[in-house]
């Protein structure tokens, strides 16, 4: 598919380089602005900012949250440095363990449980993927430059 306006003319190809590189950033940056404002995520932290407003909502947690203490009925999580009460199955749970949650927001700082996910050896994971990322980048440095004057790599 081909935009005859946005095309490089053969006179002065940098200008509509440029010029489509500034309407690529103004697409992106509008479609992350209509995300965000038209299907906001309903995150925990919003639910405890607002706990009325989000009262019965269904929420994932994904992101850091660390088991801080077990208890007979359920368990306690630390999410960004919020201690949040989880009411649940606490089958094999272990204290300092990371977890995916799904679950009910309820009151100020209650969860109800309705599935949940415990991410074994996530650090390591972690650390292992930056390996082969670190290398593409080794790589591609020693290959390619970058030219300031027409905003793009060379090859070395």
């Amino acid at each position: 598919m081909s935009f005859p306006a946005l095309s490089t003319d053969k006179r002065n190809p940098s200008i509509y380089r440029r010029l489509r590189i500034v309407l690529y950033l103004v697409v992106l940056a509008g479609l992350v602005l209509y995300g965000r404002y038209f299907y906001p995520v309903i995150s925990l932290q919003l639910c405890l900012e607002h706990p009325q407003r989000y009262y019965q909502q269904i929420i994932n947690i994904g992101n850091e949250a660390v088991i801080e203490q077990v208890k007979d009925d359920g368990f306690v999580i630390r999410y960004l440095h919020h201690l949040v009460a989880v009411e649940g199955n606490t089958s094999n749970l272990k204290v300092g363990e990371y977890v995916y949650l799904r679950a009910r927001f309820i009151a100020p700082d209650r969860l109800e449980l309705m599935t949940m996910h415990i991410a074994e050896g996530r650090r390591m994971k972690i650390m292992l993927s930056i390996i082969p990322a670190v290398f593409i980048i080794f790589w591609f440095l020693r290959r390619f430059r970058w030219r300031f004057t027409s905003f793009d790599f060379v090859e070395r």
